[in-house]
């Protein structure tokens, strides 16, 4: 058993009120955001998925992120998350200066309670391929922003847990 399997098997024990459907040919099923799910097929075939991610998913991507880092700190997905949080950041200039930095300070109230386990992954990293290195823009945002509105420490205090030399 590997990859993704085995990080589905790792979860399992703290996971609750799981659920098993079976669809045939053509159907469609919707699964509602923040749910973890594994998709098997009986006979093979071919899988199509798509996955939606808002902004206003923030909180509930880093609850399940924060259950993959108990997990297995170095299995956990941090993809969802960082998406989620860089479309808070609207690039196309329809947000004023005043609107980004809501979206920041709500980024960081979300973030705070994982920068530290951010940085202990990077550290063991022994592959250099951090998760850190697709979070530079996202950092750049949020270092624009003093002091953290969940801890009230030093923005820069959270950005240096994740960025120290290894």
């Amino acid at each position: 058993m590997g990859g993704q399997e085995a990080k589905f098997a790792r979860l399992a024990s703290i996971l609750e009120e799981g659920r098993c459907a079976i669809t045939t040919h053509g159907a469609t099923l919707y699964m509602p955001p923040g749910w973890l799910h594994a998709t098997l097929t009986v006979r093979g075939g071919i899988l199509l998925g798509v996955n939606w991610t808002r902004s206003s998913d923030q909180p509930m991507l880093a609850n399940i992120l924060i259950r993959e880092i108990k997990a297995d700190k170095n299995d956990a997905w941090y993809d969802p998350l960082l998406d989620s949080c860089g479309l808070s950041f609207a690039t196309d200039g329809t947000l004023n200066e005043e609107e980004l930095n809501k979206r920041r300070e709500e980024v960081l109230r979300t973030l705070c309670p994982l920068f530290k386990d951010i940085g202990m992954i990077a550290k063991k990293d022994k592959t250099k391929k951090s998760p850190l290195r697709e979070w530079s823009k996202l950092f750049g945002q949020l270092n624009k922003v003093r002091t953290c509105p969940k801890c009230k420490e030093p923005v820069s205090s959270h950005l240096k847990l994740v960025t120290e030399k290894r």
